[in-house]
């Protein structure tokens, strides 16, 4: 009777199963016939203008690419080239989304790719970032907002090449944790280091009345030290950094 029983229980879940994936297998269906008719309707409209206009897009990846920050520099340069920029555009990274749009701009984008060449384009971007740096000197970088390239900086090596502990600073002792010194600031595109913030972690409160003493030692060095500047998408730009240097 229990082996009829379990028989049953299994052949009741293997029809539900079949009936969900009935149901799922519908459901994409229809989602795909969705896409694939805004998709059709999109670029036969792009198609059309493409006759007339060249216009160009920037697709910015999803769900968090980089913003396109030289979009007015590179719009001002396409101009004299009869190309309109037409702004940045975000898809969507849900299976079967269709974003408003999405296979005009793509389209439209082909188009003029391919009337005008990809490296044309490669080398505009390259060019209006450029200039976008250099129309805005004093804008910081932020590695939590945008892809750096960090460049390599043994600070922490130097330090303790040229400091020294005072001497009535306690160590730690086995077993436990190390003190730290957190440092934010930023440098600039010729390396140099400003705006310098300094937050210590002393795990002995012996050390504290050293604080101060530890902090300009770092602070000094942190200004002397030859910087090398971190990049964004190949040109050296000012921004944050942020470092730890692990007391003993």
């Amino acid at each position: 009777m229990k082996k009829l029983f379990a028989l049953f229980l299994n052949l009741n879940c293997l029809f539900l199963f079949a009936q969900l994936d009935s149901i799922q297998k519908k459901r994409w269906e229809e989602i795909n016939k969705r896409f694939e008719e805004q998709c059709t309707k999109d670029s036969n409209r792009a198609l059309e203008d493409s006759k007339s206009q060249s216009i160009y897009y920037i697709n910015i990846p999803a769900p968090n690419g980089d913003d396109f920050l030289q979009e007015k520099e590179f719009s001002e340069i396409l101009k004299p080239h009869g190309i309109t920029f037409g702004g940045s555009w975000m898809g969507s990274d849900i299976a079967g989304y269709y974003t408003s749009n999405l296979c005009y701009y793509s389209s439209m984008t082909g188009y003029a790719k391919k009337k005008f060449g990809e490296k044309f384009f490669e080398d505009k971007i390259k060019q209006a970032l450029e200039l976008f740096i250099k129309n805005n000197p004093e804008r910081i970088f932020d590695y939590r907002r945008e892809s750096l390239q960090f460049s390599e900086n043994n600070f922490e090596v130097d330090f303790w090449e040229k400091y020294k502990l005072p001497k009535n600073y306690i160590t730690k002792r086995d077993g436990e944790n190390f003190s730290k010194v957190y440092a934010s600031f930023t440098t600039n595109q010729s390396g140099k280091a400003e705006n310098i913030e300094l937050e210590t972690d002393f795990k002995s409160d012996d050390n504290v009345k050293l604080e101060k003493q530890i902090l300009q030692m770092i602070k000094k060095q942190i200004l002397n030290h030859k910087w090398k500047p971190n990049k964004y998408k190949g040109f050296p730009v000012k921004s944050l950094q942020f470092i730890s240097i692990t007391i003993p």
